[in-house]
């Protein structure tokens, strides 16, 4: 009985570890995406917001919310870049005949 609760106890301690440092990582994609963004100039106003949003909130223990607010920061900075390239394809589109 005792080694099951020692091993009970290990997987609810080393779960929030994982999670977070699953986080940690999410974090870091949005903003290292956010930055390609930023340097082709196509950096969406929100995004630096929900990854500060995300890193307080993981500061604050609450890696669900930091790993909502990080998934969408991530996707914001992933479709600035989508439009960064449709408007490198485009831009002719959009040009004065």
């Amino acid at each position: 009985m005792k080694k099951l609760l020692v091993v009970a106890m290990a997987a609810l301690l080393s779960a929030p570890v994982v999670a977070s440092t699953e986080v940690v990582a999410l974090i870091d994609k949005a903003q290292s995406t956010r930055l390609q963004a930023a340097a082709a100039g196509f950096e969406w106003t929100k995004t630096a917001g929900l990854i500060k949003s995300a890193q307080k909130a993981l500061k604050d223990g609450d890696a669900a919310l930091a790993q909502k607010l990080a998934s969408k920061a991530l996707k914001q900075a992933e479709n600035s870049l989508l439009q960064a390239q449709y408007s490198d394809q485009h831009w002719q589109d959009h040009a004065p005949q």
